[in-house]
């Protein structure tokens, strides 16, 4: 019997996460943008961080950018959720 589920991960520079495999594209939209916000709150706090020590902050103040105007399935320059279908026996 060959099923087709939903990936959503998180691509990373450093590594890739599978988070979840979803039954229903509906469920891993849903989870491709929970995972997307997870990113966004990352970079915003790393956007403080860099206000409050002094640093560069417009690498993830690019990235918050990026993240915001990502549609599920495309890749990035940074660190984003990734969405992929994936036929399984």
């Amino acid at each position: 019997m060959i099923t087709t589920v939903w990936v959503v991960a998180e691509s990373r520079f450093e590594w890739y996460e599978i988070r979840h495999i979803c039954s229903t594209m509906k469920i891993a939209l849903m989870r491709w943008d929970e995972v997307r916000l997870e990113l966004i709150k990352e970079n915003q706090e790393m956007v403080e961080y860099c206000i409050e020590n002094n640093c560069d902050p417009i690498p993830w103040s690019t990235n918050i950018t990026l993240l915001h105007n990502l549609n599920p399935g495309d890749e990035c320059n940074c660190d984003y959720p990734d969405l992929q279908e994936w036929v399984v026996e």
